[in-house]
């Protein structure tokens, strides 16, 4: 992996609580990974929608890889028991934070040759599993649309990963891949930041091993877009944070961002840009909120976490966790 030294993640392992005692009539062929951490709240929107599924594989299960909900998320995934109409599993993901260890848990525990990643807080089309297991007969990786939840319901709501469906990435809550390649590739990387541009890592392995990301067609699922300012704004100086740790892991791609002039120029020239914007619009928007938190990040970042090397080495799973 280009010179880098890579470090396999052995953590401590994780418990499965059967949930639904369906028996499929073969062993699944698919699995979708449901992530979720203090979920309760939506857990059982995204859970209908994928009893709801038409035209799905014959035998295929859902595994709730749970991150350490405290809001009582694993009683309710529970209360479905063998109302589900095909095998659910609730897998403790709790040993470290992170959707990447949630993730890599997740896909520890599926039983299915092809994955299907989505998450609590979205609601995945009545033809996700059918679409996204179809388009993977062909395809090693895939990513299907992403569009805004809506309310009322609106099918054709702005489209959120346009980039995803040219083949330049996944979209963490929406993707698929063949389990033998997520593993191959190391699966999500466990010392990034706990939040933030796992998928973008994840999706420059799997293309430097030469995979290509293909977008599935009809594979649709509506995502809940954060609300309030200050939540929104959490997330972007987060994922920021984590953009340069991405940096630091792939120098070759980002060799030139991560460097002290050009973190400190970024922040420097952001007033310039802001009082132009502002004389031009007459106003302040959300736009310009976004620039600025995202520059001061990139420069918390890089001195709290690339400089000192906080991330360490990556931390990736080349086989499945011991689950027993």
């Amino acid at each position: 992996m280009h010179g880098r030294r890579l470090v396999v993640n052995e953590r401590a392992p994780a418990r499965i609580t059967i949930t639904s005692h369906v028996v499929p009539p073969t062993p699944p062929s698919l699995s979708v990974v449901l992530i979720v951490l203090n979920g309760a709240q939506w857990i059982a929107a995204q859970l209908d929608a994928l009893a709801l599924q038409r035209e799905a594989p014959e035998a295929w299960e859902v595994v709730v890889s749970d991150n350490g909900s405290t809001d009582g998320t694993q009683t309710l995934v529970m209360s479905y028991g063998d109302s589900f109409p095909v095998p659910l599993r609730l897998v403790d993901a709790s040993s470290a934070p992170g959707v990447s260890h949630a993730r890599n848990v997740g896909a520890s525990a599926a039983e299915g040759h092809v994955l299907l990643f989505c998450d609590c807080d979205d609601i995945v089309s009545d033809t996700w599993v059918r679409d996204g297991y179809s388009a993977l007969q062909t395809h090693v990786c895939v990513v299907g649309t992403s569009r805004v939840l809506e309310h009322p319901h609106n099918t054709s709501s702005e489209v959120l990963n346009p980039d995803g469906l040219v083949g330049r990435g996944i979209h963490g809550c929406n993707f698929g891949v063949r389990r033998d390649v997520y593993f191959a590739v190391g699966g999500f990387d466990e010392s990034l930041p706990p939040y933030g541009c796992d998928d973008s890592e994840f999706s420059i392995r799997l293309r430097q091993a030469g995979h290509a990301i293909e977008p599935a067609d009809g594979m649709v699922l509506y995502f809940r877009r954060t609300t309030g300012v200050r939540r929104t704004l959490r997330k972007v100086y987060l994922s920021a944070i984590a953009e340069t740790v991405v940096w630091q892991r792939h120098p070759t791609i980002y060799g030139s961002r991560l460097t002290r002039r050009a973190i400190l120029g970024d922040l420097m020239v952001w007033p310039i840009h802001a009082v132009r914007r502002v004389a031009a619009e007459r106003r302040i928007n959300r736009d310009l909120a976004r620039s600025a938190v995202t520059a001061w990040a990139h420069v918390v970042g890089y001195l709290t976490w690339t400089r000192t090397r906080r991330a360490g080495e990556a931390r990736l799973v080349f086989r499945p966790l011991d689950l027993d």
